[in-house]
């Protein structure tokens, strides 16, 4: 935060904290970029975007269930295992 307040350059706080300028300057970049994604989305918009994406996800996961059952069943893995546990 001291460098993005401007009480301190990349360089002091690397040195306190042992790390590379580079590693501290992408920090405050990032950081930065965050802060004004942040201000520039809303978060109802956030919210709907974050619900479709995991009504899709778990429609793939559904998806994917299905597949590894009907694998199972052409492969006789399945079948292997319901008569074991009977």
């Amino acid at each position: 935060m001291d460098v993005i307040k401007g009480l301190a350059t990349a360089a002091d706080v690397a040195r306190k904290h042992g790390l590379t300028v580079a590693e501290v300057e992408r920090w405050v970049e990032s950081g930065l970029h965050a802060l004004e994604s942040g201000l520039r989305s809303n978060p109802k918009e956030a919210s709907e975007e974050w619900e479709a994406e995991k009504k899709d996800l778990f429609a793939k996961i559904g998806q994917l269930s299905l597949e590894v059952d009907v694998l199972k069943k052409v492969q006789g893995i399945g079948r292997r295992d319901s008569e074991e546990e009977s």
